[in-house]
């Protein structure tokens, strides 16, 4: 496991899954949980103060073993969250361009656009 940057919000790991490239991405939003974070479900969420999203980008296809694995790792990274206070779920993007969505998804939460990511200091806050 390789840590590719580090933001005050976000951060992101390259690691290997059964030989498979996969990118790991926490990104704490600093907000309430909505509906649209889970819209694979049909019931009200329940409310909590904070809300972590993770992303798995990979240019591969995972089985479910693979994800569980993956599933399994996450818990260990957000095991320190208040779980009390703060929810997360986790979204996979397979077949994809691995530097492409990662920009793009690091632009939603920064200022800057894909173009203008930096990743050659130790922290790109």
């Amino acid at each position: 496991m390789e840590r590719v940057f580090r933001f005050k919000d976000a951060e992101a790991w390259d690691l290997t899954i059964n030989e498979k490239r996969c990118r790991l991405m926490i990104m704490d939003l600093r907000r309430p949980p909505s509906q649209e974070d889970y819209p694979y479900l049909n019931e009200d969420i329940e409310s909590r103060e904070n809300h972590i999203k993770c992303h798995i980008v990979t240019p591969h296809s995972l089985d479910a073993a693979e994800k569980d694995e993956l599933c399994s790792i996450i818990g260990v990274f957000l095991s320190h969250v208040a779980q009390a206070h703060c929810s997360w779920n986790i979204e996979f993007y397979e077949n994809q361009r691995v530097e492409h969505v990662t920009k793009t998804l690091l632009s939603a939460i920064t200022s800057h656009s894909p173009d203008e990511l930096n990743f050659t200091f130790f922290s790109q806050d």
